[in-house]
């Protein structure tokens, strides 16, 4: 008797789910990004000055003196070279050509503009750059 009610503690014991310690996925190495608007980045630059941060966006070249590549919230900002709605990317344009002209996402290091300066910031210490979404989908 003694045995089948120590057997049948352990049992109730095993199967009680608050007593099972929980069981959480891998998490990746490094801080996890939130994707953050460009239109964030652009309203409060000072609240991300020197963050790294995950965005997204069209890459397109600025139509300014020096041609910059830039991340811009639309494509009709990009086409139209409404520079108010971009953030310059500080990289070489060499290794993301194919990309230009199409939405991306990609991590990098945002930072703040000076006040007296009429642009937006920029991001340098661009990182896992790819096209967004990640497959074509079908129109």
């Amino acid at each position: 008797m003694k045995r089948k009610t120590i057997l049948s503690l352990l049992m109730g014991l095993l199967c009680c789910p608050c007593l099972v310690p929980a069981q959480h996925p891998a998490r990746p190495a490094g801080p996890v990004l939130i994707p953050i608007s460009i239109i964030r980045l652009i309203a409060n630059p000072a609240s991300f000055d020197g963050q790294r941060i995950r965005v997204f966006g069209f890459l397109g070249y600025g139509n300014g003196f020096d041609n910059t590549l830039s991340l811009y919230v639309s494509e009709i900002d990009s086409q139209n070279a409404i520079m108010a709605n971009s953030i310059e990317l500080r990289m070489e344009d060499t290794k993301i050509r194919p990309l230009i002209g199409h939405y991306v996402g990609l991590r990098g290091v945002f930072h703040a503009p000076d006040p007296k300066t009429g642009f937006n910031g920029y991001i340098d210490q661009v990182s896992d750059i790819g096209k967004w979404p990640p497959v074509d989908v079908p129109k």
